[in-house]
């Protein structure tokens, strides 16, 4: 009796397993987006609603806007890793999918003999 070994450099189970988590990740990373950018805007009209002379206020309303916007452009940045990650994943998954059409048929193949 001979024995054969195959292997499949990434199965699909775990391709759609790394997509399905890279899109949570990538929902949660909008959603923080978004809840940052009403943060942002709600600081934005504070400023508009406080006094041109009360200085010390304003200024403090202007560190928050600045430390807002900051915290945004890093989700903004990590949202892209995301996007690209996930990008890698969906390509993984393809591949993936192949790989295992391909190992079928070549079973097949073997089976027959």
């Amino acid at each position: 009796m001979e024995v054969k070994e195959y292997s499949l450099k990434l199965s699909t189970e775990q391709a759609q397993a790394n997509v399905d988590e890279l899109n949570k990740s990538l929902v949660l990373q909008e959603d923080l987006i978004e809840e940052i950018e009403t943060e942002l805007r709600g600081y934005e009209k504070q400023l508009e609603k406080t006094s041109k002379k009360d200085l010390a206020a304003r200024k403090h309303v202007n560190d928050k806007i600045k430390e807002t916007k900051t915290r945004l452009d890093e989700e903004k940045a990590g949202l892209k890793s995301v996007t690209k990650d996930r990008k890698r994943a969906n390509e993984s998954m393809k591949e993936a999918e192949e790989n295992a059409a391909d190992y079928g048929g070549v079973l097949g193949m073997i089976d027959s003999k």
